[in-house]
């Protein structure tokens, strides 16, 4: 995925992890080191890491006693490509990745494929008027483009996972600093003019999107970190409740954090938590979790690491702003266990 988080968006409060897990009755393979507790599975997203090993079940590479390659999220779009913006970069992609998770899922390992879209805000709108209106029929109009992305990708090689995940990000970080995923500001693909949108407006976008998504019978997520959701939003420290413009209760989330890793990573994750780690990992505030004794995922728009919602972790990041990237790629987890006991009514 994208470079996700600039030096100054950094996760402000670790969520207190919760050792209250949910468990899916149906039985799973053998669980591998770091595969803990059962139905939690390791994965990856865009152009890398690349999965291991040469047959089923393929790992997690880079981790200490590896661990099953359950997930794998491939980006079907962008707004740049929507908007024709020019070829400044490729979609990050990696069909080795989308072949082994879904071999592994064919064995009965993990959720296999799903997808992700990169999505501009309301700024980036040709016909933006600051409405919620125009915003909605702005965030449908990029569903439908994600959607038959969606359905080109899926005639050929077939997701497992049905679902399509909003990245929502305040900024372009591969441009420079004027650049904007319009939801703080109004431009275009030569950068921003003004300052500013409404979380009202920005939320519209979103209900669009989710809402067009919904009604092609896939599930709909949003990849967001916990500082980026909340400057989007104009909230603090994850503090959304039922009618703010942030409150997501009914969204699958894919959280990110970056994370400073050596390269070996002597440890595993549990869940959504990395215990007893003797490495120095910091978020993106600087808290040396790991002199707590874990690192954990932070969730925004009012979820915790304990709702039903949840879904990813993005635990560690190839190259984010801050300079405290692993070098490497995009890893992840997944929860099968909340995705099947709750991608029904439950959730949504």
């Amino acid at each position: 995925m994208r470079l996700k988080s600039r030096g100054w968006l950094r996760i402000l409060a670790p969520i207190v992890f919760s050792s209250i897990l949910l468990f899916f009755t149906s039985s799973y393979k053998a669980v591998y080191a770091g595969d803990q507790p059962s139905g939690f599975w390791y994965g990856a997203d865009g152009s890398a890491p690349t999965a291991s090993g040469s047959s089923v079940p393929y790992q997690e590479p880079y981790v200490d006693g590896g661990g099953t390659f359950g997930v794998y999220i491939y980006e079907i779009g962008s707004w740049w490509q929507y908007l024709n913006c020019g070829s400044s970069y490729g979609l990050a992609q990696n069909s080795t990745d989308f072949t082994d998770a879904n071999s592994d899922y064919d064995s009965g390992y993990g959720v296999g494929t799903g997808a992700y879209y990169y999505m501009a805000g309301p700024g980036l709108d040709p016909n933006y008027n600051g409405s919620t209106q125009e915003a909605y029929t702005w965030g449908q109009d990029q569903a439908e483009f994600a959607y038959q992305q969606y359905l080109n990708i899926n005639s050929s090689t077939a997701f497992t996972f049905p679902i399509i995940f909003m990245d929502i990000e305040p900024y372009e970080p591969q441009k420079p600093n004027q650049y904007t995923n319009g939801w703080d500001a109004v431009g275009n693909c030569n950068g921003a003019q003004q300052i500013g949108i409404s979380p009202s407006v920005d939320r519209a976008t979103f209900n669009g999107f989710w809402d067009y998504i919904r009604s092609q019978n896939l599930w709909v997520g949003v990849y967001s970190g916990l500082e980026s959701w909340d400057y989007i939003f104009e909230t603090t420290n994850n503090y959304c409740v039922s009618g703010d413009a942030c409150y997501i209760p009914h969204t699958w989330e894919w959280t990110y954090e970056d994370i400073n890793l050596s390269s070996t990573w002597p440890y595993s994750l549990y869940a959504f938590s990395q215990p007893n780690t003797s490495n120095p990992a910091e978020d993106n505030n600087g808290d040396d979790e790991a002199a707590r004794g874990a690192y954990e995922a932070d969730f925004f728009g009012g979820q915790t690491s304990t709702s039903v919602c949840v879904l990813m972790w993005q635990w560690s990041q190839g190259n984010p702003y801050n300079g405290k990237g692993n070098g490497v790629g995009d890893f992840d987890t997944v929860d099968q266990n909340n995705w099947n006991n709750y991608n029904g009514s439950n959730c949504y």
